[in-house]
């Protein structure tokens, strides 16, 4: 095993590419995961004719924002508290505070 210090460029950027490659493929699985939950709840919440006139309960939107605040949490020691003020300071940069 070598120090990252210790490799050559070349090796660099392979590990580079390599990790690239699997980042993609990972984030072409969230979202068609998020995708198939958002379709299934609304099938569900149709089923149930729980609909809303003014907003739609299950958008990708809102999984993403779940998504975002187990990431966040799982980040810092599975604190949710942490996660959760990281997402209150996202929601105030994005000008949609509650």
């Amino acid at each position: 095993m070598k120090r990252e210090q210790d490799m050559s460029e070349s090796e660099l950027n392979q590990i580079s590419e390599i990790l690239d490659s699997h980042l993609s493929e990972l984030w072409s699985d969230v979202q068609n995961k998020i995708n198939q939950y958002v379709m299934a709840a609304k099938t569900e919440l149709n089923n149930n004719k729980l609909r809303l006139s003014d907003a739609e309960p299950a958008n990708d939107q809102y999984f993403s924002a779940h998504v975002l605040e187990k990431l966040f949490a799982s980040l810092h020691e599975d604190n949710q508290e942490i996660a959760e003020k990281i997402i209150y300071n996202l929601k105030g940069q994005a000008g949609i505070l509650e």
